[in-house]
């Protein structure tokens, strides 16, 4: 039985953010997190906030598992998601030592300078090295649990790999389904993970993936580089708010 209490506005809130941000997941591929969770932070607090988005991206990621799974690289992408995951729990630690307007302030900044250095289409170069990947998954898993956004060091990371266009993409994906497991089971383990958070998860996840489809459906619809202009502008948007509200 859905506990009434959780039908208030703040989830009526959430579910206009999570159809927005599923829409321009759905057509640009990323850019939810970056939406729902400075906002989140307003409506549930930066630590439900990262549980909640890490959970509905992971069931909006779980359906490309199938594709990915044979184009992964798994040596490269098991080398950064185990140093994400030893990483992490420093960054839960940080976020839950601070207080929580703080901790809403630090992921806007961290949300305004990645959607920056995503926008700009600055990539790495001199490929993938051992060295690289641990470093480059120790530094996620520090975002990542801190505020998150885990996601741009990795993506930057793995454009500058001399790999195709697809296993890079295959690698994104899978990658990303390794550590959403990590990043619950952390904030789990720090009592941040409650029935009602559960609840509110549960009820947003329908709409998420709703218009997610909705998403993909536009892509013919609009121009590549129009519907990014409005997805950065969504996120920059969202990581002010964050900042300044």
């Amino acid at each position: 039985m859905i506990p009434l209490e959780l039908l208030n506005v703040e989830l009526a809130w959430a579910a206009a953010i999570a159809a927005i941000a599923a829409t321009v997941r759905g057509f640009a591929g990323v850019g939810s997190g970056f939406i729902m969770i400075p906002l989140f932070s307003f409506l549930f607090g930066p630590a439900e906030a990262i549980v909640i988005v890490a959970i509905l991206d992971g069931f909006g990621s779980a359906q490309l598992l199938p594709w990915a799974l044979p184009r992964t690289n798994w040596k490269l992408v098991s080398q950064i998601a185990v140093a994400t995951v030893v990483m992490m729990p420093i960054g839960v630690w940080a976020l839950l030592s601070v207080d929580k307007e703080t901790a809403r302030r630090f992921v806007g900044i961290v949300v305004v300078v990645s959607t920056l250095v995503v926008a700009s289409g600055w990539r790495l170069t001199g490929g993938a090295t051992p060295a690289r990947s641990l470093g480059i998954g120790g530094l996620a898993g520090l975002l990542m649990g801190g505020t998150g956004m885990g996601g741009p060091p990795v993506i930057v990371y793995l454009l500058a790999t001399s790999e195709n266009s697809e296993a890079i993409r295959a690698n994104i994906i899978s990658y990303f389904l390794l550590v959403v497991f990590f990043i619950v089971l952390a904030f789990a383990w720090s009592g941040v993970v409650t029935e009602q958070t559960l609840w509110q998860t549960a009820l947003l996840t329908p709409l998420f993936l709703a218009f997610l489809w909705v998403g993909s459906r536009l892509y013919p619809l609009a121009s590549d580089r129009t519907f990014r202009i409005v997805a950065y502008t969504l996120m920059l948007l969202s990581g002010v708010i964050a900042i300044v509200g």
